[in-house]
């Protein structure tokens, strides 16, 4: 299989590996969901955006619990 074009290297990588491991997508992630929490909640705990990413849960679940 030739891999000339970026869609046909994009399928063979998709194929190898499941799930695909797209570098920078979590921190895009984080970056759109930064955007919806009040500034004053930004500053709660550095480990909140760490444990969204790693959990894959919404940052509100975790601003919750750590008002609580």
């Amino acid at each position: 299989m030739s891999l000339h074009s970026p869609g046909k290297a994009f399928r063979a990588a998709l194929t190898k590996e499941n799930p695909l491991q797209i570098v920078g997508t979590i921190n895009a992630n984080h970056a759109s969901c930064w955007r919806s929490v009040p500034d004053i909640r930004r500053f709660i705990s550095p480990a909140v955006a760490w444990r969204q990413g790693r959990w894959g849960c919404p940052i509100s679940v975790f601003l919750l619990l750590m008002m609580c």
